[in-house]
C-alpha cells in the first residue's frame, strides 16, 4: 500500500507505464454500470486498457492487464464514495454516488473546497480518491450524499417527510440501485446484467442548480455570488446556496 505522504503517486504499475489519471477509472466506473451485455463487457476491458497503458496490450495478455489496471483502482482509498471497483460496485447497500449523474455536483465540490477544476487539470486517481474523502461538509455533494444515506426510520413524522422528499429530490436513478453484496464474481454478474437490462436511465438532478447558475452568466464571479446569494430554490439541503455559486463559477466552462 502506498503512502501518500511519503512515497511518490505511481506513474508505472506492474511494470507497464500507466496514465493515472482519473478521468480513466470514473470512465471505467460508469461505463461498466451501464454495461449491459457480456459482449460490451468484453470491449470494455479492451477500451480500460487502451486508455489507462501507455504501451499497447498484446490479447493473450488482456486479461492479466485488465486485472492488474483493477489492482490500481483499488489500490488507494477503497472506502471512498464512488470507488468501489466494478466487480463488487453494488456493496452493502444501495449505490450513493454515481459519477455520470453527479458530474456537477464533482465538479463544483473540487472547485469550491480545493480550487481544482476537473474540466482542465490532471488528477492521479489516488489523490482524487484521497481529496473525495476529505470533501468538507460544506459541499453540497457532501450534503447529497448524506441525504441519500441518512436513515429515517427512527425520526419523528415531520422531519421523515423533510428527509424522504429530499431523498427523492437527490435521488438516483432505480436502474443504479444496489443490492447485498455478491459473494462471488459469477453472481455479481448476473446481478449486474439483470440490473442493467431494464434500459437507460436519465439524471436531470443538477439541472435545477445549472438554470439558476445560467441566469448569472456575463458578470464576474463575484457579482455572480451576489447574485445567487439572493436565490432561493425550496427543498435545496441547508447551505447548498454554495453549490449555485460554485455552478455559476463553472458554467462558462461546461
Amino acid at each position: 500500500m502506498t503512502d501518500l505522504l511519503t512515497d511518490a503517486l505511481p506513474t508505472t504499475w506492474e511494470g507497464r507505464r500507466i496514465d493515472p489519471d482519473f478521468r480513466h477509472m470514473v470512465w471505467l466506473l460508469n461505463t461498466y454500470r451501464r454495461a449491459e451485455t457480456d459482449e460490451e463487457k468484453v470491449q470494455l476491458m479492451h477500451d480500460a486498457a487502451e486508455r489507462f497503458f501507455a504501451d499497447s496490450i498484446p490479447d493473450p495478455q488482456l486479461p492479466d492487464a485488465f486485472a492488474s489496471l483493477m489492482r490500481f483502482f483499488r489500490g488507494c482509498a477503497d472506502d471512498a464514495p464512488g470507488g468501489e471497483p466494478p466487480e463488487a460496485d453494488a456493496g452493502a447497500g444501495e449505490i450513493t454516488l454515481d459519477y455520470h449523474c453527479d458530474a456537477a455536483y464533482v465538479l463544483g465540490a473540487f472547485q469550491q473546497a480545493y480550487g481544482i477544476n476537473l474540466t482542465i487539470d490532471k488528477v492521479h486517481w489516488w489523490r482524487f480518491m484521497a481529496l473525495m474523502q476529505a470533501l468538507p461538509q460544506e459541499t453540497a455533494l457532501s450534503q447529497i450524499l448524506q441525504i441519500r444515506t441518512t436513515d429515517t426510520s427512527e425520526m419523528d413524522p415531520a422531519t421523515r417527510q423533510r428527509y424522504e422528499a429530499a431523498k427523492e429530490r437527490y435521488a438516483l436513478p432505480p436502474e443504479l440501485k444496489g443490492g447485498a453484496r455478491d459473494v462471488t464474481p459469477q453472481q455479481h454478474d448476473a446481478a449486474f446484467l439483470a440490473r442493467f437490462r431494464r434500459g437507460k436511465h436519465t439524471c436531470d438532478g443538477a439541472l435545477p442548480v445549472l438554470q439558476q447558475a445560467a441566469a448569472c452568466l456575463g458578470r464576474s464571479f463575484r457579482q455572480r455570488s451576489r447574485c445567487v446569494g439572493q436565490m432561493q430554490e425550496p427543498g435545496l439541503p441547508p447551505g447548498s446556496r454554495d453549490q449555485v455559486i460554485t455552478a455559476c463559477a463553472l458554467v462558462p466552462a461546461l
